[in-house]
């Protein structure tokens, strides 16, 4: 993660850095996508759930995730990521209503 944010930090100056940078983060939209519409499309989610807003929200929380890995290593780690995870794909679940 570290190197990957140096690299994004990076291409804000670097045009054809952008282009990659831009990809990556394209790809990790789609993943989180692809996690919404199989919770939908199995009908294990909430039958109220907003598909674009809860896409945007796990890949907010995902990649915010990362950002704390970093920054505060001693205060985030696997387990406590994996945890939250965990919880906030329960809270769109049916069995969570």
């Amino acid at each position: 993660m570290e190197v990957w944010y140096a690299f994004t930090a990076k291409s804000k100056n670097e045009p054809v850095l952008k282009v990659h940078a831009d990809k990556v983060y394209d790809e990790l939209r789609h993943a989180m996508a692809t996690v919404i519409t199989y919770l939908m499309e199995l009908n294990l989610s909430r039958t109220d759930l907003d598909k674009e807003l809860e896409i945007e929200r796990l890949y907010a929380l995902v990649d915010g995730l990362g950002i704390h890995a970093i920054l505060r290593p001693d205060q985030m780690n696997t387990k406590i990521m994996e945890n939250i995870l965990t919880t906030h794909l329960a809270t769109l679940c049916r069995d969570a209503e």
